[in-house]
């Protein structure tokens, strides 16, 4: 059965219905609150360590200096895993920004 209308004249209107693979508004609306539930989610998870460092600097008998370390090979974990893939697109927006960062500095 189709979706065309005629109105008698010949003129054939036609309702436009979406392709399989486009996203529908209420699509857009719930992954977009996935996706901030889950940032929210681990900006709460990774926020945990960083209290308990200075528990860890007693419980290692180090000083704090080392102990900050943590955070940074941290960060520079994540920096990497996200330049590893060649094709990845979030690799090639952290080269842009870096180099759009030089620019500017």
């Amino acid at each position: 059965m189709s979706n065309n209308k005629s109105n008698g004249n010949g003129v054939v209107t036609i309702k436009k219905q979406p392709a399989n693979n486009e996203i529908t508004t209420w699509e857009k609306y719930t992954y977009t609150t996935i996706m901030c539930f889950t940032m929210i989610t681990y900006g709460v998870c990774n926020s945990t360590f960083f209290p308990a460092f200075v528990d860890l600097k007693y419980a290692l008998n180090t000083s704090l200096n080392m102990i900050a370390l943590i955070s940074t090979f941290m960060c520079f974990g994540y920096i990497m895993g996200s330049l590893i893939v060649i094709n990845n697109k979030q690799g090639k927006l952290s080269i842009e920004c870096a180099k759009q960062a030089v620019k500017v500095a």
